[in-house]
């Protein structure tokens, strides 16, 4: 009887402990997924916020160029892959961000099926000066931007310095 008691007695006691465990399990998964929630609308804000300023920035980049375009500072083809390449900014940003594919791979995605093709910018992209090529070939968003800002910046500098090669050639001229 004793050992039967002892034996129900230990039974109690495991059952008491694996409900409290329990319980304590089921507050542990209430707060991780209380967590796991919050989680989820930060990245959902993150991801907009982000989407937003490469919409942003795309807009500036598309200024930008639109107006080196009209001081006729680049043209032709080199004008139509610089602004495709502008105009899918923010596409590339959505893929890096929200399914964390390289940017090479979000580039070619975003170009794909496009006139001008992604090979075509990759040609435009060799034309550039070495701070360009540098950028673009890291293949990480930090970089693909920045080699976005030295192709507008490459542009606008390249006119600076047809400027000053035509004021010394007025000042030779003049004298």
């Amino acid at each position: 009887m004793i050992v039967t008691m002892s034996i129900v007695g230990f039974l109690v006691l495991a059952l008491v402990y694996f409900v409290i465990r329990a319980q304590s399990v089921e507050k542990e998964l209430k707060r991780t997924k209380q967590q796991a929630k919050s989680l989820n609308t930060q990245a959902k804000q993150a991801s907009t916020c982000a989407n937003m300023l490469a919409i942003e920035m795309q807009r500036s980049l598309l200024e930008k160029l639109d107006a080196a375009h009209k001081r006729m500072l680049i043209s032709g083809s080199d004008y139509t892959r610089a602004r495709a390449l502008f105009c899918r900014l923010d596409k590339v940003v959505q893929l890096y961000s929200e399914q964390s594919i390289p940017v090479s791979q979000a580039l070619k995605t975003a170009f794909k099926g496009s006139d001008p093709s992604f090979n075509d910018v990759c040609q435009y992209i060799t034309t550039m000066p070495t701070e360009v090529k540098l950028a673009w070939s890291r293949n990480d968003m930090h970089s693909f931007i920045t080699a976005c800002n030295h192709i507008i910046r490459s542009i606008n500098s390249a006119n600076m310095s047809t400027e000053v090669a035509i004021d010394d050639t007025l000042q030779v001229v003049n004298q």
